[in-house]
C-alpha cells in the first residue's frame, strides 16, 4: 500500500501539537520556561518525529517506543531546561499522560466539528481544533489548582557567594510583600537559615524593606539578593536568579514545619 506524506504539513502539525504539549506541561509542573524555549523544544521535537516517521526503517512499534520515549524526553530537556535526570523520567511520562488526554479532547471536538462540516479535515482546521484543545484543558487545569485548600510546601535551595542553604517553604498567596525600590516579589526567611550570609549588610542589595502584617500595622525587615534559587515540589522544578528575601527573627512558622514564605509570583509557569 502506497501512502503520500506532505512533510511540511506533517511537521507543522506536529511542532503545534508538541508546543501545546509543552505549554500544558510547564502549567501543570509550573516550571519556568520561555517561549523561545518552548518553540524550540516543540520545533526539535517535530524534526525528530518527521525523521522516525519518513526516513528510519525500523518497525512501528520502535518507532513508537523511540518517539514516545527519546522524543519527548528531548522535548522535556530543550523545552522546561530540566537536568536532574529523576525529574526529566518524570516529566516524560507526565508529558505522555498530558498527550492522551490531549489526544481525547482533540478527537472530541474533531467529531463535533465533523458532525457541522463533514469535511473539515485540512491542516488548517486540524491545528485550530488543537489550540481549542489545549485551552480547555489548561482552563480545566487552571480551575483544579484554584479549588485546592491547603497551601503547598516546597524544598528549597539558596545559593550566594558559595554558600548554599536548604530549607521548607510554604506558598503564601496572601505573602504580597514587594521590594519597593525594584518592584520585584519578596520572600521571608527564617534568620536561623541565613546565618551563613552574616552580616547581612555586605551582601548584595542590601537594605531594609517595609511590611504590613495582621497584628503589627507596619514595621521593616532586613533583606538582600540572593543569586539563585531553586524550587522542587512533587512536580515542579523552578529555578530563579537575583531573588530578594526578607530576614525575620524568629520562626515563620510556630511548628517549624516551613522556615521560608515564598511569595506566589516565583511559582509562575513562564518567564517573559
Amino acid at each position: 500500500m502506497h501512502y503520500e506524506v506532505y512533510i511540511d504539513r506533517l511537521f507543522l502539525v506536529n511542532m503545534f501539537l508538541n508546543l501545546w504539549s509543552l505549554q500544558l506541561l510547564s502549567k501543570v509542573t509550573r516550571c519556568t520556561a520561555t517561549h523561545l524555549r518552548l518553540l524550540l523544544g516543540a520545533v526539535l521535537g517535530a524534526v525528530c518525529e518527521c525523521i522516525l516517521i519518513i526516513w528510519i526503517p525500523y518497525p512501528t512499534w520502535v518507532k513508537t517506543i523511540l518517539a514516545v520515549g527519546l522524543v519527548n524526553g528531548l522535548m522535556v530537556y530543550i523545552g522546561l531546561h530540566v537536568t536532574k535526570p529523576e525529574y526529566i523520567a518524570k516529566y516524560t511520562l507526565l508529558i505522555m499522560g498530558i498527550n492522551v488526554v490531549f489526544s481525547g479532547a482533540m478527537d472530541f471536538i474533531q467529531n463535533q466539528v465533523q458532525m457541522a462540516m463533514p469535511h473539515a479535515t485540512n491542516m488548517i482546521e486540524i491545528i485550530g481544533i488543537s489550540y481549542i484543545s489545549y485551552w480547555l484543558l489548561q482552563r480545566i487545569w487552571k480551575w483544579r489548582r484554584q479549588k485546592k485548600e491547603s497551601p503547598p510546601i516546597y524544598h528549597i535551595i539558596l545559593e550566594s557567594n558559595g554558600i548554599k542553604a536548604e530549607v521548607d517553604a510554604l506558598l503564601d498567596t496572601g505573602n504580597g510583600l514587594i521590594d519597593p525600590l525594584s518592584g520585584n516579589p519578596v520572600s521571608i526567611v527564617d534568620v536561623k537559615v541565613v546565618e551563613g550570609w552574616k552580616p547581612f549588610e555586605t551582601q548584595p542589595g542590601f537594605r531594609m524593606i517595609p511590611y504590613h502584617s495582621v497584628g503589627k500595622q507596619h514595621g521593616i525587615l532586613p533583606g538582600f539578593l540572593i543569586e539563585k534559587m531553586e524550587i522542587y515540589g512533587e512536580l515542579e522544578e523552578v529555578k530563579r536568579k537575583q531573588v530578594m528575601i526578607c530576614i525575620f527573627e524568629g520562626n515563620v512558622c510556630r511548628s517549624n514545619q516551613y522556615q521560608m514564605i515564598l511569595h506566589p509570583k516565583l511559582m509562575e509557569g513562564l518567564v517573559h
